[in-house]
């Protein structure tokens, strides 16, 4: 044939079909938004055909590129042809494409695709996961643990481990449960709630289950430095690979399957700058709309399959997302699996759509619920409303369970469900389903999966309600583990499965005057004792002591140095095991008069301060008079968006420190003053809440508990965006002061007080003054018109005058009820209602 035709074609075969022959190809023809880094896919059918001609096979021209010359080669399935350009495309390139069928018998096949221009870079990515999940930072603030080092039978956990409580165990299926925690804790539990494995984690912890292999697998999803893959673990618990997105995407943290033959499935996301007004009316001309893929991946990790969203799902189908925003999460795919047969399902959040995707050719064999449903829900059985954990029912052809989260049912509550769907009729049929009484309702997260004795076990997500929740075929609780605190859960799964750690697992826990070292050998019972090394090195590390304890304390450590620490554990027979993580601290003690804050007047300029100002806003930092001020321009959209802070502020568990800085603004205005966790989810240790400055000068003062574990790298922060009034700020002071010692500079209400939220109505942020007689928690809920809960935030406060921000940045225009709660020792003392209005 002439290759000259192909570089001449013209746009008529941009929409080309694919001939028989060919089963499976991508980038399919017409399809748009391919990643630059793509390799081309091919299959013919049947498997055996045309595999002795690779070389010759394509010819790849693009209308900025020129010619594409590259690599062909088999995937180890022996069947998939990869097609691999030497170079990457150009963006928002035309591709021609022809491929040489002619050889069999068949005409020429020529089509052409167009190249992404707004690939999604790692820090979007970021911001994209935040946007995801807006809840999770509010949520971890009140996590809740075990407040002090215990050992459970045996295990030794430290002072921040979740509390988890065991209210009922019957008759449950055997094995352990496997569940992660948000930004804390990965682990397997025995039914008593002993902890059989865990692991700390600042991870965005999503997925953590058994593969059929017998390896372990979880997410490593770290919004700080941006690193986002999956893990998988020997029965050891020791890492043995990593899976990410090939071709330019970024991993999605909601699943992973590892199949039988070694090859992997994930999610994968990527953003694409889209035209929406030539959709809707009202739609932005340059959306940033999120899609997301299914790539499968040889044992290689070459990318085999690829399912782009793009050439099946059109915008429209997410129906409860506002279209006219400029950031549109339209799809929020969270679960994929195998199908009995071999193809692929798929739960689409944001469309409230199941879907079975032939794993052959990637087509949609049937779409269950949402705009686009093709089935008949008989017997009044009701649609899947943005749903979770779609799966097969093992060993039961067509019938699937998974937990719909119901967030547009009326009234809303969540529920396990069974479907069988019928393929030839055209009717799904609710043979099975779990609704609580009373109904619990969970807006996001959430997991169903049965069990081999047919039981079935449930997590409704949310803290405060069980996250593994077993019942029968006919309803009964037969186990229930929950978490006091509001930690939400992912996923929680049950498995038989035995695991012996190959070495201890060491964690560091500083005090005032000590350190605590917590070190465990996970599932192994023939540990006679463990050999404690330290140093000033890491290779000059010597046996300090052997204990036959599970955790040890360490005093009298040289001030103002690093120390490092290793375990060993030594086997009932003699032996010694591999090492345990090198672990390091350094110790800063200091008098508990001392100001912790460097430089806090202002006599050394800036030095170790900083000064960082996100666009849009504009300001700038000067020292007059040793005093900072802060010139404002514009104000940015965010308090953040201006920003002093000072990293390296110890804090101690138990200890109690005050809080003090003179201020004052050019014009009444707020700014947020308070310390917290350097990285996510940023941790507000000092709880205080924004402060309101007038243009007089003014000393503050505030004394808070450091209730979380020992944090020696805190970050104090003065944010001062979102007004243009100028901000002077002088003597900053955090020193550890005795109760006796602690002095009140603010007035304290004689009665709890409810104010009307400011500004009402409000399009994105508004915030609600609160009035604390006595320090306690305060819990924020808001409701919409037919009283679902959209919104609950929380954390303990002291006593004074409070304002809490509500950001309803996800949430559509509307009257809304919001409740403020005000907790002490744990009893609802006064609780109090309003009205307010958000109009975007």
């Amino acid at each position: 044939m002439s290759w000259m035709f192909l570089i001449t074609m013209s746009i008529s075969v941009l929409g080309a079909s694919i001939p028989a022959e060919i089963s499976y190809l991508y980038p399919r023809p017409g399809s748009r938004f391919v990643s630059p880094q793509a390799t081309l896919l091919l299959r013919f059918h049947p498997q055996s055909a045309r595999v002795s001609f690779l070389d010759s096979l394509f010819q790849v021209v693009g209308d900025r590129g020129g010619y594409y010359a590259g690599s062909c080669a088999l995937a180890d399935d022996g069947w998939t042809i990869m097609f691999k350009p030497h170079k990457s495309f150009q963006p928002n390139e035309r591709i021609r494409v022809g491929i040489d069928t002619e050889s069999a018998g068949n005409e020429p096949f020529q089509y052409e695709f167009v190249t992404s221009g707004t690939m999604q870079d790692t820090k979007e990515a970021l911001n994209w996961g935040k946007q995801c999940f807006p809840e999770a930072k509010d949520m971890i603030l009140t996590q809740g643990t075990m407040g002090r080092v215990q050992t459970i039978n045996g295990v030794t956990v430290p002072s921040d481990f979740p509390r988890i409580r065991v209210s009922k165990s019957a008759t449950n299926s055997p094995g352990y449960l496997f569940f992660g925690l948000r930004h804390s804790y990965f682990m397997i539990l025995k039914n008593d709630g002993t902890p059989y494995f865990y692991h700390k984690s600042n991870d965005f912890l999503m997925d953590f289950k058994v593969l059929p292999n017998g390896y372990l697998s979880r997410t490593v999803d770290n919004w700080d430095t941006g690193e986002r893959f999956y893990v998988t673990m020997n029965p050891g618990f020791t890492p043995a690979d990593t899976f990410a997105a090939q071709w330019g995407y970024y991993t999605d943290h909601h699943d992973f399957q590892l199949l039988p033959n070694g090859h992997a499935l994930l999610i994968v996301r990527d953003s694409q700058t889209i035209d929406m007004s030539a959709i809707i009316p009202g739609g932005k001309k340059a959306a940033n709309v999120q899609g997301c893929h299914i790539q499968e991946l040889d044992r290689n990790k070459n990318v085999i399959f690829h399912w782009s969203c793009w050439d099946y799902l059109d915008v429209t189908e997410a129906n409860h997302m506002d279209l006219t925003d400029q950031s549109i999460d339209y799809i929020h795919m969270n679960s994929i699996s195998v199908d009995y047969d071999g193809h692929l399902l798929a739960s689409c959040r944001n469309t409230s759509q199941c879907l079975k995707i032939d794993r052959q050719s990637g087509e949609i064999i049937w779409r269950l619920g949402g705009v686009k449903n093709q089935f008949q829900f008989i017997d009044n059985a009701e649609q899947n409303s943005y749903q979770h954990h779609f799966r097969a029912v093992p060993g039961v052809k067509d019938h699937y369970t998974l937990f719909d989260n119901g967030n547009y049912h009326i009234p809303g509550y969540s529920r396990a469900v069974e479907f069988k769907v019928d393929v030839e009729e055209k009717t799904v049929e609710t043979v099975w389903q779990y609704r609580n009484k009373p109904s619990h309702f969970s807006g996001w997260l959430g997991s169903v999966q049965r069990l081999a004795n047919g039981n079935t076990l449930i997590n409704w997500a949310y803290g405060g309600v069980p996250f593994a929740h077993e019942v029968t075929p006919s309803g009964e609780t037969v186990y229930q583990a929950d978490s006091p605190e509001d930690i939400p859960c992912y996923r929680c799964y049950r498995f038989e499965w035995q695991g012996i750690a190959d070495r201890p697992y060491l964690l560091l826990e500083p005090y005032e005057n000590w350190v605590t070292l917590i070190f465990n050998k996970f599932g192994d019972d023939n540990v006679a004792y463990f050999n404690i090394y330290t140093g000033p090195a890491p290779i000059s590390m010597t046996l300090m002591d052997t204990t036959s304890q599970t955790k040890y304390e360490v005093t009298d450590l040289a001030n103002h140095q690093r120390h490092y620490f290793k375990v060993t554990a030594v086997s009932k027979s003699g032996e010694e095991s591999l090492s345990s993580g090198i672990e390091a601290i350094d110790i800063d003690y200091r008098d508990s008069d001392t100001n912790i804050v460097l430089n806090g007047d202002f006599a050394a300029e800036l030095h170790p301060w900083e000064f960082v100002v996100h666009s849009p806003a504009d300001a700038r930092a000067f020292i007059n008079d040793g005093m900072f001020k802060a010139l404002i321009h514009r104000k940015g959209d965010n308090t953040d968006d201006i920003q002093l802070y000072q990293t390296g502020i110890p804090l101690y568990i138990g200890q109690t420190y005050q809080f003090e800085f003179d201020a004052y603004a050019l014009a009444p205005r707020e700014i947020e003053a308070k310390i917290v966790k350097a990285g996510f989810p940023y941790t507000d240790y000092s709880r205080i809440g924004f402060t309101a400055l007038t243009s007089r000068p003014k000393h503050y003062s505030h004394t808070f508990e450091m209730n979380k574990v020992t944090d020696l790298s805190a970050k104090l922060v003065f944010n001062c965006g979102g007004s243009t009034a100028n901000v002077y700020l002088d003597n900053v002071i955090v020193k550890r002061v005795e109760d006796t010692e602690i002095e009140d500079h603010s007035t304290v209400p004689h009665a709890f007080e409810v104010e009307q939220n400011y500004p009402n109505p409000f399009n994105g942020v508004t915030r609600i003054g609160v009035h604390l007689p006595e320090a306690g928690e305060v819990k924020l809920t808001i409701y919409n018109v037919w009283g679902q809960q959209v919104h609950e935030q929380n954390g303990f406060r002291q006593a004074g005058h409070h304002l809490i921000a509500f950001d309803a940045d996800r949430l559509p225009s509307g009257l809304y009820v919001y409740q403020c709660e005000y907790i002490f020792h744990g009893d609802v003392k006064q609780s109090m209602q309003n009205k307010m209005v958000l109009m975007r």
